[in-house]
């Protein structure tokens, strides 16, 4: 990935971060990596939530939502999976959010989606 997609990935997930502590949401993990993948975040309202955050520069004229991809979700699933069995929370209850980051000159558009589903 190219320097500056880096950095607007890395500024997506901290404005994400950020959005949902102000919504009450307790961080409990940040780019938590298995062999299954990585989690964005891991964050605890009521439940667990997974959530994954996309970034995208208003110049690629797409919603950062086209990039969660049904192979994404699927992966997504199982590494969630891991996460659960690996912390001993497999009786949780738990969801999927998906956090959608829009770089905009010097300014970021964020859209919440919750409890996203998964084929």
């Amino acid at each position: 990935m190219p320097q500056e997609g880096r950095r607007i990935g890395v500024d997506g997930e901290r404005i994400a971060e950020r959005y949902l502590i102000s919504r009450g949401y307790k961080i409990l993990k940040k780019n938590w990596f298995c062999y299954a993948g990585e989690l964005d975040i891991v964050a605890y309202k009521d439940k667990i939530v997974f959530v994954e955050v996309k970034t995208l520069s208003s110049r690629s004229g797409e919603d950062p939502s086209v990039m969660l991809t049904r192979r994404k979700r699927i992966k997504w699933y199982h590494t969630s999976n891991y996460f659960l069995l690996r912390n001993k929370l497999l009786g949780a209850q738990w969801r999927f959010d998906f956090v959608g980051v829009i770089k905009d000159g010097k300014r970021y558009r964020l859209r919440h989606y919750r409890n996203i589903s998964i084929p």
